[in-house]
């Protein structure tokens, strides 16, 4: 029997995690993209690193929860947009770094996606948020004429979904 209040909270977590998601999808879809060209031999076009600065600026106005982990996201969704594409092109130290980049924002999302920002007492948190904190990030990349099993695995997973 949950009494009105904590029906009330079950909701309002149901919803924040919801616009949580939301803001998330805005930008996964973008750096996924940026991500794979990086790491293949792709063609680089400022369409989809003005499209990034864009949802960046507009997820700082989406943090209606002041969660720095959403100001976090939009920090570095900003400094990848920003990044050189004539360096890239040339320089494949850039070009691995810049992937790196968006490798580490895509864990941020997918953690942003799966755990709530709930500051509560340990003995009150939500049960099945315990089994989701941990996500567990891709391995970092390295552009020295391989890529990681595990990368080509989800960019294969990736381009299904595509």
């Amino acid at each position: 029997d949950l009494t009105l209040v904590q029906e009330f909270e079950k909701a309002q977590l149901k919803e924040d995690q919801l616009v949580r998601t939301d803001i998330s999808n805005r930008i996964h879809d973008i750096v996924s993209k940026i991500y794979q060209r990086l790491i293949s031999d792709g063609k680089f076009r400022k369409d989809p690193f003005e499209n990034l600065s864009e949802k960046a600026e507009l997820i700082k106005t989406l943090n209606i929860f002041d969660d720095p982990r959403i100001d976090s996201i939009a920090i570095d969704a900003a400094r990848l947009a920003n990044t050189d594409l004539s360096a890239i092109r040339k320089d494949d130290s850039q070009r691995s770094t810049s992937a790196n980049q968006a490798n580490d924002l895509l864990a941020k999302l997918e953690k942003l996606r799966n755990t709530p920002h709930v500051e509560c007492r340990p003995d009150t948190r939500p049960e099945d948020q315990q089994s989701q904190d941990i996500v567990k990030p891709k391995p970092r990349l390295v552009l020295n004429d391989s890529v990681p099993t595990e990368i080509q695995t989800n960019i294969s997973r990736s381009n299904v979904r595509n």
